[in-house]
């Protein structure tokens, strides 16, 4: 099917080419195809990953939405700044938060204080959802690169509590094998206080989450488990969603991916990068 000739954002960015064959209006439709489908359904489209967007983005983040970060040290404000013009080249208009122990000032963003309390800091990241400004937050690590549009994301919070990606580097061999920076004793208590070894396990280093009841138990129940070992924060997520579940959703691989750009659909992630020593 022929692309539009409109030059009309809005009627642009309801055009998607789909991945894999699906039915859009009661017609079954080829992977490759372009196919007209209004906003919402777009969104959601390319969000589950059955599909591209046209040749303009659906940028449109309705509502109190925004982007936070947690920055300590020079190395991650600098990753930071990229990250953020990743963001503002595609949402001009979404807010941004900064959390930190001083202000970085960076242009068009809020400063949010929070002690320097650990050398990860991952008490900071984990009281991330009592200190965002918004209804509606995407956390992100700041050694990442956004590079396609992050309303799919956000919209999918209007069915879910929670949206984040699977962690790539620990699909088999069971509860957090492929995570080697791991105590033995968390590893060992994980397994035993879970169902099953063979659970998904979670990448927290690019979330979207909402205000909600169960939302702030999980993020209290995850301080808890961090306390516990206060080294790595997945596995004390991976425990605390499945104590005190939530209405999410994982997302696919390419929205939180590393190695080359070529290969990531929306966030690209450096992992590691921005650490200081000791974490």
């Amino acid at each position: 099917m022929l692309l539009p000739s409109a030059k009309n954002e809005e009627i642009l960015s309801q055009w998607i080419r789909l991945k894999s064959a699906q039915m859009v209006k009661r017609e079954l439709c080829k992977a490759g195809e372009w196919v007209y489908i209004g906003n919402q359904k777009a969104e959601e489209f390319v969000a589950e990953g059955k599909a591209d967007y046209g040749p303009k983005l659906a940028t449109r983040i309705d509502g109190n939405a925004g982007v936070i970060y947690v920055v300590y040290g020079a190395k991650a404000l600098k990753m930071a700044k990229k990250s953020i013009n990743s963001i503002r080249y595609l949402h001009p208009d979404l807010q941004i938060a900064i959390i930190s122990n001083s202000d970085p000032r960076v242009r068009g963003t809020a400063f949010i204080y929070h002690s320097d309390d650990d050398a990860g800091a991952r008490i900071a990241k984990l009281n991330v959802y009592d200190l965002t400004p918004f209804e509606r937050t995407l956390y992100l690590d700041a050694d990442t690169v956004v590079i396609s549009s992050l309303a799919g994301g956000f919209n999918l919070l209007n069915y879910f509590d929670l949206a984040l990606a699977s962690d790539l580097t620990m699909i088999d061999g069971g509860i957090l094998a492929g995570e080697t920076t791991y105590l033995q004793e968390e590893r060992t208590a994980t397994a035993q206080e879970l169902p099953t070894d063979k659970l998904t396990q979670y990448a927290c280093g690019m979330m979207f989450f909402k205000k909600t009841h169960g939302m702030t138990r999980l993020f209290t129940k995850w301080q808890y488990e961090w306390q516990r070992w206060r080294w790595r924060d997945q596995g004390a997520f991976l425990r605390a969603i499945h104590k005190v579940p939530v209405r999410h959703i994982v997302l696919p691989k390419e929205w939180n991916m590393s190695g080359t750009r070529g290969a990531t659909a929306v966030v690209h992630h450096k992992w590691g990068a921005a650490r200081r020593e000791g974490q």
